[in-house]
């Protein structure tokens, strides 16, 4: 999808790790800061609520992104094929036109966040580094729309679904949750036996693991921890009986322990009313 580019910069290169903790600090969840800490945009992003109506102002704004934020992948494309200072180019149009739609989904939660607490928005003429946190989102994009994390960036439900987890998190938690490294971390806190780890290892297939960071963005390890509450306790024998009305000989010989966790992990909400929907059916 892109080209990377080896060209010494003074501007864009030297200053990526600035604008990449302006966009990403504080993404790894086994790493947290101390308490009177900033965190990067993506973090305040994941604790803000963006729902509600929106401001008719905050709308003309989000109107505009699209045109602004290709213009500006444009011109940094154009930079880096005449030779000039530039992070990356990319392969074609039709990549560029790719990011640029990812980048203008994370943009539009990240202005509606700053919105939503009272801050002036990221990408105007005040703003002398619009252009580079830009530019520093989509190569972000590129460097996560991978084979290695699971994203086929020409499926429109990978592109929905990486702007979600960088809009909320960034590059290095996507990578880190899908080579392993953070649910190997939490498996390491939760004093289990090698083969205990081994089949939550297998559990939490690269799949499962892209459906379940999006599902419980906020707080994926939280996630994790309400799923081995539930397989320790909510989907006990006696409680799975008890809400289906069956015996606990019949509950022991239905519900193997691979199952109670599928449905541990599919249904962290409610995993007894999805079984009893299940019984249904």
């Amino acid at each position: 999808m892109l080209k990377s580019t080896n060209k010494t910069s003074l501007c864009p290169i030297e200053n990526r790790e600035g604008m990449y903790d302006t966009l990403f600090r504080g993404e790894l969840p086994y790493e947290p800061l101390p308490d009177d800490a900033q965190v990067g945009i993506s973090g305040l992003s994941r604790i803000t609520n963006r729902g509600g109506v929106r401001t008719e102002i905050l709308n003309n704004h989000l109107s505009k992104l699209p045109t602004l934020i290709d213009h500006m992948l444009v011109e940094h494309d154009l930079s880096a094929k005449l030779g000039d200072e530039a992070v990356f180019a990319f392969a074609n149009n039709e990549a560029r036109q790719t990011v640029s739609e990812i980048v203008c989904d994370i943009f539009t939660q990240w202005e509606v966040t700053h919105n939503r607490n009272n801050l002036h928005p990221l990408i105007n003429e005040s703003n002398s580094n619009a252009k580079w946190l830009v530019i520093e989102t989509a190569a972000a994009i590129m460097s996560s729309g991978t084979k290695d994390n699971n994203f086929n960036l020409s499926r429109a439900n990978d592109k929905q679904q990486i702007a979600k987890l960088i809009s909320s998190w960034g590059p290095k938690f996507i990578k880190q949750w899908f080579n392993g490294t953070i649910i190997n971390q939490w498996l390491d806190n939760q004093h289990l036996t090698d083969i205990e780890k081994q089949q939550w290892q297998e559990i939490f297939s690269p799949s499962l693991r892209k459906r379940f960071a999006v599902n419980n963005i906020s707080d994926p390890l939280k996630a994790l921890d309400k799923v081995k509450q539930h397989l320790a306790v909510t989907l006990s024998d006696a409680n799975i009986a008890s809400r289906l009305s069956w015996s606990e000989a019949e509950v022991q010989e239905i519900f193997s322990p691979s199952l109670r966790k599928h449905f541990a992990v599919n249904n962290i909400s409610d995993p007894l009313k999805a079984m009893e929907d299940w019984k249904k059916r």
